[in-house]
């Protein structure tokens, strides 16, 4: 592993020296890359044939982040925080009339701190159907990550590609001790038609690949805790548990967007998506799937942004709909070793409602540059299991707002950024009444319920400073802190510290 992070530098590095001979540090690139209304504006022109026009100047990073988070209430599938080493590089070089190119690598190096219940990776693409025993604890993971894409304009089009590869491998050196490697393979095409008073609009064509290999082991020779296979909610299939620790995930997605948006960046935006995708699971002493995830997800993006020298500005409505479905294979048992597959059924349910507002205004001047800005976030979550009946359902809506300020000093730019966010729980509910209370689920179920459902509020702050090496090159340093309160007792904090260099 280390020559492959020997490699993976090596790249970085001589990607950074040939973009360094001809390209100039600029204050305007600093401060695109640092304006949050840039940041809202970019998933507007996430569209691989739009991607030439997401923004005014060319850039190069690379760049190095230590993080550090912790918090007392938490889903415990996912762990109580994290400790990460993150290095980064990516590009855009953009030439509207030949061929623009865009590129990001990353390497991860990961503890994810206390997770129990869950000992299988990317437990977002999965759940609810991942292996899982009452102990759990730290995990060690690390991630790699390429991917990139060009566009041209060809006759009245604008074609483009864009590809990634991202792989995880995740492990523990004590019992249980998971052994997991996942690769994520994601690739699309887009065609572009340039309309007149500068819009334009897309069609998008997405393909995913997903697969992870899933090991369990344990080396104490007294025994080991019960290993089983979740169904949602706590729920798992007696007849799949005890030595059953080898499971292998194959995931499919397919999904289109239209896109609709101003080539200059000043006016009217509109993009629709559709994805499906569907995932199997499957162990190694069974023939067939044991389950099946079909998920469909569709979005609606609104947004009317300004960009000039001086002023700039966007709105941006989000709404989304997500339903995710849960098929099981029924067994049935013999005597011998061998289980029998008799028919599939539906029984787990997951649907996701929300809608997202925001807003942000800036100003820049020779002594100052500054933006305010606000969000505001609504969403329902409803989760189910039949036979046995255990659901439980959720309504929260949350109001931020933030505020951002540059300023010059000489060469360099001072950057501070503080945003405060107030998370209300509306409505809840829950039944598992079915479930033993002494039995580690049901606890694991009543704490995850209590984060879901607890009122956060959350005060975020950083500090950043940009300034030149030469005069082909410079860099930054960040430091960023988070604190969330959920009651009394209950706290969160995060802190990272980001180094690197822009050209």
């Amino acid at each position: 592993m280390n020559v492959k992070k020997l490699i993976f530098l090596s790249v970085f590095l001589s990607v950074a020296n040939v973009y360094a001979q001809d390209t100039t540090m600029h204050v305007n690139q600093v401060t695109e890359q640092i304006s949050p209304v840039v940041t809202w504006r970019d998933e507007v022109y996430s569209s691989p044939s739009l991607h030439p026009f997401y923004r005014m100047y060319n850039y190069s990073l690379l760049g190095a982040h230590l993080e550090d988070s912790k918090k007392d209430l938490y889903l415990r599938q996912e762990g109580s925080g994290n400790t990460t080493l993150k290095i980064n590089s990516e590009s855009f070089l953009k030439n509207l009339k030949g061929i623009s190119l865009w590129g990001k690598a990353y390497y991860t190096n990961d503890k994810i701190k206390q997770v129990n219940f869950n000992e299988t990776l990317d437990y977002h693409y999965v759940y609810p159907y991942v292996m899982a025993d009452t102990v759990g604890g730290n995990l060690n993971a690390e991630s790699y990550y390429f991917g990139g894409g060009l566009s041209k304009e060809i006759g009245r089009l604008r074609y483009a590609i864009q590809g990634s590869f991202k792989g995880i491998q995740s492990f523990r050196n004590r019992d249980p001790r998971p052994k997991n490697i996942s690769s994520d393979i994601d690739f699309s095409l887009s065609v572009a038609k340039q309309l007149a008073k500068e819009k334009a609009f897309s069609l998008d064509l997405n393909l995913q690949k997903y697969n992870q290999n899933n090991g369990l082991d344990f080396v104490n020779e007294l025994g080991f805790p019960l290993v089983y296979h979740d169904a949602g909610l706590g729920v798992y299939n007696e007849l799949l548990a005890g030595s059953r620790t080898q499971a292998y995930y194959k995931g499919l997605r397919l999904g289109a967007q239209l896109n609709f948006v101003p080539t200059n960046l000043n006016g009217f935006s509109a993009q629709i998506g559709f994805d499906n995708f569907n995932l199997s699971k499957e162990l190694s002493s069974i023939n067939d799937k044991i389950a099946e995830v079909n998920d469909n997800n569709i979005h609606l993006l609104l947004a009317y942004h300004h960009q000039t020298q001086v002023n700039s500005f966007i709105v941006k409505l989000k709404g989304y709909f997500t339903k995710r479905e849960g098929i099981e294979a029924t067994f049935s048992n013999t005597g011998g070793a061998s289980l029998y597959k008799i028919s599939n059924e539906l029984r787990y349910n997951n649907e996701k409602l929300g809608i997202q507002l925001h807003a942000a205004y800036g100003k820049t001047t020779k002594n100052l540059n500054w933006y305010f800005g606000f969000e505001g976030i609504f969403s329902t979550d409803k989760e189910s299991y039949l036979l046995p009946d255990r659901f439980m359902d959720y309504q929260t809506a949350s109001a931020g707002v933030f505020a951002s300020l540059t300023k010059p000093l000489g060469k360099t730019l001072l950057t501070f950024d503080v945003k405060a966010t107030q998370l209300t729980v509306l409505n809840s509910n829950f039944d598992w009444d079915n479930v033993n209370p002494r039995t580690g689920i049901y606890q694991m179920l009543n704490a995850n319920y209590a984060y879901l459902t607890s009122d956060i509020l959350t005060i975020t702050s950083a500090l950043r400073c940009d300034f030149p090496l030469n005069n082909k090159l410079g860099a930054f340093a960040k430091a960023k802190g988070a604190y969330a309160n959920y009651n009394e007792n209950n706290n969160a904090q995060e802190f990272i510290f980001s180094i690197g260099v822009i050209f």
